[in-house]
């Protein structure tokens, strides 16, 4: 019986195995049953795709160009390959123009340069075939407009009012390009990136509106990109919605003119927004926006006979950093808090100039940094003179173990701050080679303060430098602001004012507030006694 069963099961193997081998034998096999790439994206069952066929429904290619153009100007279109994928691959590329529905032009190869000469509709066609086989189609629809007007800001209530009609009765493409986050140091690369996504536009605007809290920012933007892009904004017409004063939009924007190509541009008061957007979405050609308080700044507006504001306007304009001006202009009246300080107050500030590099150098550093390199110089120098008296040392030898001791201690405090990420210890900080001036320029007024005769436990000593510190701070807070460094670049004679105010105080010869602060009880037994 068991002999039977195990014939009959090998029987049954030997059947499978013919059955399997004639199958094996049909001529039918997996790529005959490949259906074809379809150009429109059909679905296709994965098992019936052979492994070399399947790079034909990804996304291997993109169809880049603008579809919103100005007439009369040059438009590419490119076939751009994705990922890792390059053009070599590509075998035939070819481009159809058609306008209502009809085929204007056929183009062969990888890019297609054209002009549109009148406003309206069309449609490019993109066929690509590359090395597997594969084919790929695309299609642009294309709008040709006579003018574009493109905004860059925050979004605005009087964007929303159906300006867009109006525009297009115009034949006039209205881009808007919002722009708006909280002030950080990405803000400049974010707006560069912004303008570069929509350079075409931009290059190609009739008119620029820009009304945004970082106006500066996008002008420092446009700045870049036209090192890069060789941008020429001469036919453009450019409008500044802020609220900041004529003078002070004059200054600060004025270094950009020469660069970008601009004679003028138009400064509109914020109130004047929307009578802005009415004229340019009604006017056919540049807007003139007087009647609603708009003022056009050009470098020629100030007369020579006006020698520090035309001295100002023509560095601005020859690209003179308008910061390093705002600081040597905000200078004179750092020197002068300082001048009253020393006759009138009689602060002990250790001269003028060792404020002044104080005060520089927590502006270059930071108000930590500046402190404990302060600190690190005391050290230093204390341990030197400790040792000079010991061991005779002349003048210069001092000044120099001063300096190798600060320097070595200070390469320790870098070596704690990269290990242990101390925040204020930011290794950034002094990637600028120029931030060794004020480095050096601590050691320099340490050194001042420290020398031979100042004792840390003495209380004049401890006073004086808590004077030091105070005005130091001031210095520092009046170079840093902003209210006064705009006032000074919109009205730069104000130095004549100051100068004579300097001379004022340095003929003072009657007693200082301190003194009166110091004799009041002389001075009350006086008054008592007549």
């Amino acid at each position: 019986m068991f002999r039977l069963f195990l014939q009959i099961f090998a029987a049954m193997l030997a059947c499978l195995y013919c059955s399997l081998w004639a199958y094996a034998q049909t001529p039918e096999t997996a790529t005959d049953a490949t259906p074809s790439i379809l150009l429109d994206g059909a679905d296709i069952a994965p098992f019936f795709i052979e492994e070399d066929t399947l790079s034909c429904i990804e996304e291997k290619y993109e169809f880049v160009g603008p579809e919103s153009v100005k007439a009369l100007t040059n438009v590419d279109y490119v076939i751009r390959a994705r990922g890792d994928i390059t053009l070599q691959d590509t075998e035939y590329v070819r481009y159809e123009l058609y306008k209502d529905g009809e085929r204007i032009e056929s183009h062969e190869g990888i890019k297609y340069a054209r002009s549109f000469v009148e406003p309206g509709g069309s449609t490019i066609t993109a066929f690509v075939r590359d090395r597997d086989g594969c084919e790929y189609r695309f299609e642009k629809s294309i709008t040709v407009y006579e003018r574009i007007i493109v905004f860059i800001g925050e979004e605005r209530a009087e964007l929303r009012l159906g300006f867009e009609d109006e525009f297009e009765k115009q034949a006039t493409f209205f881009l808007m390009l919002p722009f708006s986050g909280e002030p950080d140091p990405s803000v400049a690369n974010r707006l560069t990136r912004l303008v570069s996504e929509n350079l075409y536009h931009v290059k190609h605007a009739d008119s620029l509106v820009i009304a945004s809290a970082y106006t500066s920012a996008v002008m420092e933007s446009l700045w870049k990109l036209q090192t890069v892009y060789n941008l020429d904004f001469s036919s453009t017409a450019l409008y500044l919605v802020t609220t900041e004063s004529t003078y002070v939009a004059k200054r600060v924007f004025s270094k950009y003119l020469r660069t970008l190509g601009i004679e003028a541009f138009w400064l509109v008061p914020e109130p004047a927004f929307i009578n802005l957007l009415l004229g340019l979405s009604t006017a056919s050609g540049w807007y003139v926006p007087e009647d609603e308080g708009g003022v056009r700044i050009s470098f020629d507006r100030i007369p020579r006979y006006q020698l520090f504001s035309y001295a100002v306007d023509y560095l601005i304009f020859q690209e003179f950093p308008v910061t390093l001006l705002a600081w040597l202009l905000s200078l004179t009246v750092a020197v002068t808090f300082l001048n009253f300080a020393r006759q009138i107050v009689w602060l002990h500030t250790f001269g003028l100039f060792y404020p002044l590099l104080f005060a520089f150098s927590f502006a270059f550093l930071n108000v930590a940094l500046t402190l404990l390199l302060f600190i690190v110089a005391f050290v230093c120098i204390l341990a030197v003179n400790a040792f000079s008296a010991r061991v005779y040392i002349m003048h210069n030898g001092r000044i120099a173990l001063v300096l190798i001791a600060y320097i070595a201690l200070s390469f320790l405090l870098l070596l704690v701050a990269s290990l242990w990420s101390v925040p204020f210890l930011r290794l950034d900080i002094m990637q600028n080679v120029s931030s060794i001036f004020p480095y050096l320029a601590i050691l320099l007024v340490a050194y001042r303060i420290f020398d031979d005769d100042f004792h840390p436990f003495r209380l004049d000593d401890i006073l004086y430098l808590v004077q030091l510190f105070l005005v130091s701070f001031a210095v520092f807070f009046i170079l840093n602001w902003n209210w006064l460094q705009n006032f000074l670049l919109s009205f730069p004679e104000v130095i004549l004012l100051i100068l004579g105010l300097n001379i004022a105080i340095a003929r003072f010869t009657g007693l200082q507030l301190s003194e009166y602060l110091r004799f009041l009880p002389l001075l009350r037994r006086n008054v008592e006694e007549e």
